[in-house]
């Protein structure tokens, strides 16, 4: 996402989810939201907190990329959520979800930073489009 830097913040959530909208119909990704705990309480500073919905009748593993390598997040079965923190340093973040049985799909990368949360739909026909995929490709 380039461009010059966006200092409103109604224009930077208007360029965020025009961006994320765009994602989510070309590929099932969800949309993203200032951090919140889903109790209130603020996320840490270095986290960022990445809520699975698993609207396919696969069961996925999901993982983020970190380079060339696949980090696991963990396990979410088919038609059901699970959310995950974990330790954020980077700018964008890649998915790679693993449809059991199925193959493979990987993400376009989005931006992120830490504090932030991203919702992410795994839409019910997304298996379709699996295959043998990496990180780094």
């Amino acid at each position: 996402m380039g461009g010059s830097v966006t200092k409103s913040p109604v224009a930077r959530y208007l360029k965020v989810s025009a961006v994320l909208l765009l994602l989510s119909t070309a590929i099932g990704c969800g949309s993203r939201t200032r951090s919140t705990s889903l109790v209130g309480s603020p996320r840490g500073d270095r986290e960022i907190h990445v809520i699975v919905e698993n609207q396919n009748f696969y069961d996925v593993r999901v993982y983020y990329c970190r380079g060339s390598h696949a980090v696991r997040l963990g396990a979410v079965s088919s038609s059901s959520q699970r959310e995950f923190s974990f330790p954020w340093t980077g700018s964008e973040l890649q998915l790679m979800v693993d449809f059991i049985g199925a193959g493979q799909l990987l993400y376009i990368p989005v931006s992120v930073t830490p504090g932030e949360s991203i919702v992410f739909r795994i839409g019910a026909t997304m298996h379709n489009r699996a295959g043998s995929m990496t990180c780094g490709m």
